[in-house]
């Protein structure tokens, strides 16, 4: 970014300086598209890295805000911010995108930015967990059911039975 920044002002002063050398002469046609497009163009180098360097501040202060954990709520950091939370997801995004964050993952709800693979590797261990303790308990429900619908059914017949023993006494 401050290469950007450097390269893009020296740009600009020669762009701009030749600009006004080549107006004050009476020079047109190509000469000055030549330098007007070299100002336009470090113009936008100096845009470039700006932007970066603004980037780079904001993922120094997602790391500060992450702290030693190496992880934090997406919804936290739009709060330490003061930056709405679909805009600092979209931030964040970008910069795993873009290498600034090498090891940075988001949870399967994109809440949770984990900033290293070995967070992000017990986030899925123990996503694996939950699931295995939600397969488990479903299978304990559904085995509940079965024994309720079984004592059901079995009340059902000793009922049945109660009634056809009464009616065969009368």
């Amino acid at each position: 970014s401050v290469l950007y920044m450097t390269f893009g002002g020296i740009g600009i002063g020669v762009g701009s300086i030749m600009l006004v050398i080549l107006l004050s002469v009476g020079v047109l046609g190509w000469p000055l598209t030549i330098f007007g497009g070299l100002a336009l163009g470090s113009f936008a180098m100096v845009k470039n890295g700006v932007s970066k360097r603004k980037r780079l501040k904001r993922a120094a202060r997602y790391v500060q805000i992450c702290g030693k954990n190496a992880y934090v709520d997406i919804d936290v950091l739009a709060a330490h911010t003061g930056q709405k939370v679909r805009k600092v997801l979209n931030d964040v995004k970008q910069m795993i995108r873009i290498g600034i964050f090498p090891e940075g993952h988001l949870d399967d709800e994109q809440a949770v930015l984990m900033l290293s693979d070995t967070v992000f590797k017990e986030y899925i261990d123990l996503q694996k967990q939950r699931k295995a303790l939600e397969i488990e308990q479903k299978a304990v429900a559904l085995k509940n059911k079965n024994k309720k619908k079984n004592k059901d059914s079995e009340q059902i017949v000793a009922d049945a039975v109660k009634v056809e023993d009464v009616s065969e006494t009368e």
